[in-house]
């Protein structure tokens, strides 16, 4: 399954659920279910969406700064830049630029 497939069924997943909790006999279930008044369950099925691309942008900005803290180094790399330092400087140096 692509990756596209994945993120519109679970779209269409949550679709499904969000439409079928907007049903009125469905609002007094989730409303004795949580606890809570009528008027609250409404408010709470109506903000869901918002809910859910909010824990979505949460999800994405913790996928990153994840990945930032354990970026691997790359020694091989390292030494390649270092090498390509040290050229430059002396190519600069037989022109006669002076370099601190």
């Amino acid at each position: 399954m692509l990756r596209y497939q994945l993120f519109l069924s679970y779209l269409i997943a949550l679709c499904v659920l969000w439409s079928s909790a907007k049903q009125p006999q469905q609002k007094q279930t989730i409303a004795s279910f949580l606890s809570v008044s009528s008027s609250t369950a409404d408010v709470l099925i109506d903000l869901a969406p918002l809910w859910v691309i909010i824990g979505l942008a949460l999800y994405g900005i913790g996928s990153i700064a994840l990945a930032m803290l354990t970026f691997a180094s790359c020694p091989a790399a390292l030494a390649e830049l270092e090498n390509d330092v040290k050229e430059a400087k002396v190519q600069l140096t037989k022109l006669g630029i002076q370099l601190s």
